[in-house]
């Protein structure tokens, strides 16, 4: 009988042993428990598994002294410190894991390459994110808060990626821009960095910045289409040929150019002109200036020969077939003879391929011959 007296005085002992315990336990967890205002999360996730740790031993224990103070008819200790413990622990759990999967999902995003980072993929885990924070909004103010603080932090920086992302016209040249301009070497292509380094970047902080390089990027695109769609034009712009005939017989090819092209043509000049003057087109301007200088020589090049085409035909018809004239002018026939030879052989070149941009300004000598006819035939009609 004393023996067992002298169990229960032990298991009193221990009954105060826990208590104490739990009171330290109770006193520390308030103070710097992971639900704690000032306990940043990533140590909050640390400090919630180890008083996990802490709860369920002592939880054991309490377990073991029930057990001992039934055996010796003692009155079963409460421990309500301790359940409350359990319990808040519990409500964290939830919370703390939607935090620990958010940072490895980060930490898996972070690591991909740009080139491979799909916007579609940031969209749905920014959803994510937001729908999940939802959860606990009723919860621990001071973890929702950080929660909700970290989720914002994430969608914050996300405007300024999904601008630079979502931009067909964005390059690496508006990368070395955007980072001369926020003051970074840019050290590699944006297209081999990982989505963690340019979070690092705070972009975000930058919106400025990054609408400017963007809003150039598309102007310098817009600039690029305009270069493209004059280009495209001129491969395909083509003379209209048709057979000269006088008095019924067959006179040679003759040329005529389209009211499309001439007014195509003088619109090219001019928006390219203006194109030139472009803050957006520096990268441009030595293909601009070669296309308006181009341009010009088709222009010079169709005047010059539509008007020595009026000269040849007005001549044609005074010498070809005439051999009074021949006879009275023969110096003079013999003259036109070399123009009307050289101008067949022009308009004939034509007719093969009436492509304008190929006849005016690829075949060199076109523009030269026909300035030299311009002046032989102009002074032929003066006789």
């Amino acid at each position: 009988e004393g023996k067992k007296a002298g169990m229960a005085d032990q298991t009193k002992i221990a009954a105060a042993d826990l208590k104490t315990e739990i009171a330290h336990l109770e006193k520390e967890y308030a103070e710097n428990g992971p639900g704690t205002k000032d306990i940043p999360l990533q140590q909050g996730l640390v400090l919630h598994a180890s008083f996990s740790e802490k709860a369920k031993k002592l939880s054991a224990r309490k377990a073991e002294l029930a057990a001992s103070e039934k055996l010796f008819g003692l009155e079963v200790s409460s421990f309500p410190a301790l359940v409350e413990i359990e319990e808040d622990l519990k409500r964290l759990a939830e919370p703390f894991e939607f935090f620990r999967s958010m940072e490895n999902q980060i930490e898996e995003l972070g690591v991909q390459a740009w080139s491979k980072v799909e916007l579609s993929t940031l969209e749905s885990f920014e959803k994510k994110l937001n729908q999940g924070l939802r959860r606990f909004v009723d919860g621990n103010q001071n973890v929702y808060r950080k929660l909700e603080n970290n989720v914002q932090k994430f969608s914050r920086a996300l405007p300024a990626i999904k601008k630079i992302k979502g931009s067909p016209h964005f390059k690496d040249s508006h990368w070395d821009r955007l980072m001369h301009e926020i003051g970074v070497a840019a050290s590699s292509s944006i297209k081999v960095m990982t989505l963690k380094q340019i979070f690092l970047l705070k972009l975000q902080e930058q919106g400025e910045k990054v609408d400017d390089v963007l809003n150039s990027a598309a102007e310098e695109s817009a600039a690029e289409e305009s270069m493209r769609g004059v280009e495209n034009y001129w491969k395909a712009a083509a003379l209209e040929i048709s057979e000269y005939k006088r008095d019924g017989e067959k006179k040679g090819a003759v040329i005529k150019v389209s009211e499309e092209a001439l007014e195509m043509l003088n619109s090219h000049v001019v928006a390219l002109q203006n194109l030139e003057g472009s803050k957006h087109a520096s990268n441009l301007r030595p293909a601009i200036r070669e296309w308006v200088s181009q341009l010009t020589q088709v222009q010079e090049t169709l005047e010059t020969w539509v008007s020595v085409q009026r000269k040849w035909m007005y001549l044609e018809s005074i010498y070809a077939g005439n051999e009074d004239i021949r006879q009275q002018l023969p110096k003079d026939a013999k003259s036109f003879e070399g123009y009307h030879k050289t101008f067949r052989k022009i308009n004939d070149q034509a007719a093969k391929n009436p492509n304008i941009f190929v006849n005016c300004v690829q075949i060199q000598p076109v523009l030269s011959q026909l300035k030299l006819l311009s002046r032989n035939t102009h002074n032929s009609q003066k006789h």
